[in-house]
């Protein structure tokens, strides 16, 4: 999903779901439980469950809006790559929240661009084609 946001809020509450939201512009607040992340050009915001959040944007206008790109997080997927050891914790326990913030690398929005072209070129999502009865 694409957002595209030209005025700050005052405080709501909201859900984020089990996503990636990265910030291209503008800066949003959310807060959970304690503990409040900035999120804005330089970073990324990552959610392993769906959690209630209290959400603000803080910085939005006509001229430079709140822009972000979340992406839905396939949990199957994401605990096939988790069991490979290379992400395996000390007794197999984490210290970490649901939530986490990350900093967005080019190496990340290269992919992230990627998608966005394929909205003007759709032909060029490769379909695999199932094999038919023998």
């Amino acid at each position: 999903m694409l957002y595209r946001r030209t005025k700050t809020t005052p405080c709501y509450f909201a859900t984020y779901e089990r996503s990636v939201n990265i910030f291209v512009q503008g800066q949003k607040r959310v807060t959970l439980g304690g503990t409040t992340y900035l999120c804005d050009e330089s970073t990324c915001l990552l959610s392993s469950l769906d959690l209630p959040v209290v959400s603000q944007i803080v910085v939005a206008s006509e001229e430079v809006p709140l822009l972000s790109l979340l992406l839905k997080l396939d949990m199957a997927l994401v605990r096939e790559i988790l069991n490979h050891a290379e992400f395996q914790t000390r007794n197999g326990l984490s210290e970490a929240r649901s939530i986490a913030i990350g900093k967005t690398t080019t190496d990340l929005l290269k992919p992230c661009s990627r998608l966005l072209d394929l909205l003007d070129a759709p032909e060029d999502i490769s379909v695999p084609q199932q094999p038919g009865p023998a």
